[in-house]
C-alpha cells in the first residue's frame, strides 16, 4: 500500500492482460505454437485472452468431446479475478492493438488488409523467444495446448464458431460462408 500527500492510502494492482509487453509474449507464444497462417484477427483476440485468463475456457460452451479437457481450467478460478468476460475483453483490446502493433514492427506479424494476421515463426527474436520458452514463464502451456489442439480447427463464424463459443464477441450478424 501507497499513502499520497493527502494521507489517502492506494494501492496499486498488476494485471497481465493490461499489459503491452507481456501481451506480445502472449502473441510470441501463440505465433510460435500457431500451425494457422493467415490467422483471423478476432482467433488471435481470443486466443491471447484465454492465454490471459485460462478459466475463462471452462466456462466456454464447447461440444461434449471437449468437455473433460476443458474442465481442467476451473483451477485457474480465483475469487480475486471475478470480472465480466465481455466487458473484460473489450478494456483489454486497446492493449492488445498496440501489442499487434509491436509485434508488427518487430516482424513476426503482418497485418493483411483482410483483417488477417500473417505469421512469421523464423522473425521471432531470440530474446523473446527465450523468455516464452523459460520454465519461469507466466504463460499457461495447458491453456495454449488446448488452444491449438481443440480450438485452431473450429470455424471463428456461427453459431457453434468461436466467437460464439467464447461469447467475448458479437457474432450473430456474421456473414458465414
Amino acid at each position: 500500500d501507497w499513502k499520497l500527500s493527502s494521507g489517502v492510502e492506494i494501492m496499486l494492482l498488476y494485471n497481465k492482460a493490461f499489459d503491452p509487453i507481456h501481451t506480445v509474449l502472449r502473441l510470441v507464444t501463440i505465433c510460435k505454437n500457431s500451425s494457422i497462417s493467415p490467422m483471423e484477427i478476432e482467433r488471435l483476440q481470443i486466443f491471447n485472452f484465454l492465454l490471459a485468463f485460462p478459466s475463462h475456457i471452462a466456462d466456454m460452451p464447447l461440444p461434449r468431446e471437449m468437455l473433460q479437457a476443458k474442465n481442467k481450467f476451473k483451477k485457474y478460478r480465483s475469487p480475486y479475478n471475478n470480472f465480466e468476460p465481455y466487458t473484460l475483453f473489450n478494456r483489454v483490446n486497446p492493449t492488445f492493438i498496440s501489442a499487434l502493433q509491436i509485434a508488427e514492427n518487430i516482424g513476426f506479424m503482418k497485418i493483411l488488409q483482410n483483417g488477417e494476421i500473417e505469421l512469421h515463426k523464423e522473425l521471432i527474436p531470440i530474446e523473446l523467444d527465450s523468455i516464452t520458452n523459460a520454465e519461469s514463464s507466466s504463460i499457461p502451456k495447458q491453456a495454449l495446448a488446448f488452444e491449438m489442439v481443440h480450438l485452431s480447427t473450429m470455424p471463428i463464424l456461427g453459431k457453434s464458431g468461436l466467437k460464439a463459443a467464447s461469447k467475448l464477441m458479437c457474432f450473430k450478424y456474421d456473414h458465414t460462408k
